[in-house]
């Protein structure tokens, strides 16, 4: 029996990079569907929707203290759906499209 708010069906995996300072790093995390809200009939709980996130971050040095970076978040720009009972009964769809990261570390 799975646990409350939780889903038996979650991972994450990853591709890494480095080179002459260089790094890489691709990943992508999944979750399955987990019941999040006990309904008040058979027919209406509410259940988180399978999510699949993909990320990307790439960062290199530039100067001896100084490194360049670049993240984007939810690359796929994946939605975070809820259902009552069944998929066809959305509840809420959110979408927060990508998010992007652009900067200098500066290492003292």
């Amino acid at each position: 029996m799975p646990s409350f708010k939780q889903s038996t069906q979650t991972g994450n995996f990853a591709l890494l990079y480095q080179k002459r300072g260089a790094d890489a790093q691709f990943s992508v995390s999944f979750q399955g569907p987990a019941m999040i809200v006990v309904g008040s009939e058979p027919g209406r709980d509410e259940y988180n929707d399978w999510y699949t996130r993909m990320d990307l971050k790439v960062s290199f040095p530039f100067a001896r203290v100084l490194r360049g970076v670049f993240e984007v978040q939810n690359l796929s720009s994946a939605a975070r759906r809820q259902y009552a009972g069944i998929r066809e009964r959305t509840v809420e769809d959110e979408r927060y499209g990508r998010d992007f990261y652009v900067g200098i570390n500066w290492r003292f």
